[in-house]
């Protein structure tokens, strides 16, 4: 054979030879590829953070066996500084106030004391109370209106008689060294005062107080037995509550008090005036807790007053007074009124709701400062523990 005709045969398999060749080197070249691993999936929400330490370690060489690897931490400690004295007392103060804090209630310092005793409390508020209400009766019977005078007699009266009803002391004389109000008048000078307030008014509170306030004196005054026993009832015929005071008033007018009264349209006791006058009267340069305590004191003496006047006339109609046939109709026709206002608690019940209530400084002015605005727009003043009135 000759060389020339070899010779594209020897090309070709030339060919064939260079792309198996290159072939071959491409399917080596992938055999790595196969043989990496995936990697790992990363959390989701957080990104891969590669930490310095290990690469600091990958890159040094291998210690001897005598050297100690001292590696940095990961993640520091968190020492909480140490608390400031504010967040004490700031933790304090939300314990007290959690503990029932009284306004006022403090150690000689001024500072938060342990949690006080309920007889603590008691015996704070009741001494700011009678401060308070001194101070409301002064700047009272110095006022140019009849019923603003006649509000501090009242109140003086009142004062007296719960005071006597409880056996408690007379009000406590001021701390040494302060201002110190004038001392207390006599009941019986307070009550000829408000009766003959009475007698050149008009005003029908003013005719209801009076009487009720020569109801317990004993014995009673010329001034008082010149006022008569009709003078409420005169002004307000419409009113059971008259009627039914002047039924337990006057023994003589029992019968025609119970017809007129099952035939009001109303029972108004005025119950909240004797308050407001109180709470606009008491000076606002005064502790806050005393002009606190004094317009709730006034309130507790009112409706204790209300409480007496309807136990008065309800023994009208009690199971002796019953056994006669007409008078038995007449109770019946004033049942309704006579279950119409609340009693008074006991003392030792209103001490403790008072105790109860959040008591401090910030609650006290605020409640003060909105029963002080009621009462400057001319609407009676009551406390939340006060009965429904109709």
């Amino acid at each position: 054979m000759k060389l020339a005709s070899l010779r594209p045969h020897i090309a070709l398999w030339g060919l064939r030879s260079a792309w198996a060749l290159a072939v071959a080197l491409w399917a080596l070249a992938l055999v790595p590829w196969f043989k990496t691993p995936p990697p790992l999936p990363a959390q989701q929400g957080t990104a891969p953070v590669a930490k310095a330490g290990s690469t600091i370690a990958a890159l040094r060489p291998e210690p001897r066996a005598s050297e100690e690897i001292i590696e940095p931490a990961d993640t520091a400690q968190a020492v909480p500084p140490p608390r400031a004295a504010s967040t004490v007392e700031a933790s304090t103060s939300d314990r007290l106030g959690r503990d029932g804090a009284v306004c006022g209630l403090t150690d000689a310092a001024g500072a938060p004391v342990d949690p006080p005793s309920a007889v603590q409390k008691a015996s704070h508020i009741a001494r700011q109370a009678n401060l308070g209400l001194q101070q409301a009766f002064e700047a009272l019977r110095a006022r140019a209106d009849v019923p603003g005078q006649a509000a501090g007699w009242w109140l003086r009266v009142v004062l007296a008689r719960e005071a006597a009803a409880d056996a408690q002391p007379a009000p406590p004389v001021c701390m040494a060294g302060s201002d110190c109000p004038a001392p207390w008048p006599s009941v019986a000078a307070a009550t000829d005062a408000l009766a003959q307030l009475a007698q050149a008014s008009s005003d029908a509170w003013v005719q209801q107080i009076a009487q009720r306030a020569c109801d317990g004196a004993v014995p009673a005054s010329a001034v008082c037995i010149s006022l008569g026993t009709r003078r409420w009832s005169a002004q307000e015929p419409d009113n059971a509550a008259a009627w039914l005071e002047l039924a337990a008033r006057d023994p003589q007018a029992v019968d025609e008090a119970l017809f007129r009264a099952a035939k009001a349209s109303r029972f108004e006791a005025h119950r909240g005036r004797l308050t407001a006058w109180v709470v606009q009267a008491t000076p606002e340069p005064l502790p806050v807790m005393q002009r606190y305590a004094a317009w709730q004191r006034s309130d507790e003496l009112e409706r204790a007053a209300d409480a007496r006047a309807l136990a008065a006339a309800q023994r009208s109609c009690n199971d002796a007074a019953r056994r006669d046939a007409n008078r038995d109709q007449l109770c019946d026709g004033v049942g309704r009124w006579l279950t119409t206002n609340l009693r008074a608690p006991p003392v030792a019940e209103a001490a403790a709701a008072a105790t109860s209530r959040a008591l401090d400084c910030a609650t006290v002015e605020r409640q003060w400062r909105e029963a002080r605005d009621t009462a400057q727009r001319g609407a009676r003043v009551a406390t939340s523990s006060a009965g429904p009135q109709r």
